[in-house]
């Protein structure tokens, strides 16, 4: 009986360790990207952001960014995390379906890196920088010859 509580013991804890919490950089990551591809505009997760980030997503307001209507998430996963006191960069891959008329008219995979800080025993998202995008149009472009 105590080889299987002993067992059970550390299953649940390498289980634990391995989740994510929502107040984690992976969790906070995760929840912006899914609330974000389920229609919640940035202004109702403006608590998951920092104010500087916040400030540059203000300027693309009224784009057809505001919410994603026309786009699907396909894949999220979580690559690699590196964090030094108090700021954590988190590298992702994304990909995603641009949808029209209930069609599919592109497929987009793209690599990021979100940096994220501290504030107030909360993780917020400070800066996404890109690395690599690959667009696959699935409809070929009509191009009008003159």
């Amino acid at each position: 009986m105590k080889i299987f509580s002993f067992i059970s013991l550390i299953s649940f804890l390498l289980f634990s360790s391995c989740m994510q919490t929502p107040n984690s950089p992976e969790g906070v990551l995760t929840k912006f990207v899914k609330e974000r591809f389920n229609g919640t505009s940035v202004e109702d997760l403006k608590d998951l952001l920092s104010e500087k980030y916040l400030a540059n997503i203000e300027e693309l307001r009224g784009g057809e960014y505001e919410v994603l209507k026309e786009y699907k998430r396909k894949k999220f996963k979580i690559i690699s995390k590196n964090c030094v006191e108090g700021s954590c960069k988190v590298t992702y891959f994304i990909s995603y379906i641009k949808e029209k008329d209930n069609k599919g008219e592109s497929e987009t995979e793209t690599k990021k890196v979100a940096t994220l800080i501290k504030s107030d025993d909360q993780w917020l998202i400070d800066e996404i920088d890109h690395i690599k995008t690959y667009h696959d149009m699935i409809n070929k472009l009509e191009v009008e010859s003159k």
